[in-house]
């Protein structure tokens, strides 16, 4: 069976179909060989984190979660928050102080693992991760388990929060560090939100905002602890 030509149009020759064809497949190749790095550039960590050390020194504790690295990196601590220091009145909040001291003990001059998950890094730009002592402990656990910080549960996820709940409600329930240490005074029912996993008194103006299909309603605070909800930190629940 004959071949179907084409007249090549800078040569006068004719050109064979499947040679045209494999012209054009090669053109094809090359124009997604240089398209595809900037398609896959929304894959995996951004390249900023690509050099988040593996290990690093701690050389300043700046509370109970958050930490300075040798190279100057700030890290939060995933998954946890603990009470606020207040550095410029110096009014802290309960337990706030025990929390910075424990993390200091752990931490500070010391060659620490860190780990990291989903997000990388938070809205201050600071490092997220999962941060180890040299003997294998998690010092993110460790301040649950103590009572010295809430679980951090953000609307992304992290993937060790089952794990950080299980030690958050054993430790209230043990009424441990500040779950039994803080006084509180209690309300009727503490008002939640299901997309930031905060709970407020009843008269938080902040709580007050949310949206009534995002909105939850625990009759103790233990009950919101228990299910990884944190206290806001205007109403202080």
């Amino acid at each position: 069976m004959k071949r179907r030509k084409q007249r090549d149009a800078a040569s006068g020759r004719r050109v064979p179909v499947k040679e045209r064809w494999g012209a054009a497949f090669f053109c094809a190749l090359l124009v997604f060989a240089w398209h595809v790095p900037s398609a896959c550039a929304g894959f995996g960590k951004p390249s900023k984190d690509e050099d988040a050390p593996k290990v690093a020194t701690v050389i300043a504790v700046l509370d109970g979660d958050t930490v300075v690295l040798e190279n100057g990196s700030k890290v939060r601590y995933l998954g946890v928050d603990t009470p606020e220091m207040d550095h410029e009145t110096g009014r802290h909040e309960c337990y706030a102080r025990e929390a910075y001291t424990r993390n200091k003990a752990l931490v500070l001059g010391r060659r620490v693992i860190l780990a990291y998950d989903t997000p990388t890094r938070d809205e201050h730009g600071r490092l997220l991760a999962y941060v180890s002592t040299p003997e294998g402990i998690s010092v993110n656990a460790e301040l649950i388990r103590e009572g010295l910080a809430y679980v951090f549960r953000g609307p992304e996820g992290f993937s060790r929060f089952r794990e950080f709940l299980a030690l958050q409600r054993d430790a209230v329930l043990a009424r441990r560090g500040m779950h039994g240490r803080c006084p509180v005074r209690e309300e009727k029912s503490y008002p939640g939100n299901r997309a930031s996993f905060i709970f407020h008194r009843p008269a938080c103006p902040f709580g007050a905002k949310t949206h009534p299909d995002r909105r939850i309603v625990f009759a103790t605070r233990w009950d919101a602890l228990m299910e990884g909800y944190r206290p806001c930190r205007r109403c202080s629940p």
